[in-house]
């Protein structure tokens, strides 16, 4: 079973730290006001959210 991780936050220290969880085989739902800086970690897998609501 893979753990699934929300990331809020994807400026310059919020971006490292996702990647690093992504590449440690976190599942990864990720939210940041600037859409751009989300779809480029979703693609490379993680689900980019359109709201920080669960």
């Amino acid at each position: 079973m893979t753990t699934t991780i929300a990331f809020l936050g994807l400026g310059a220290m919020g971006s490292r730290m996702a990647v690093n969880l992504q590449s440690a085989g976190f599942a990864l739902r990720v939210y940041n006001r600037d859409r751009a800086k989300a779809r480029a970690l979703a693609d490379k897998g993680a689900l980019a959210c359109d709201t920080p609501a669960p």
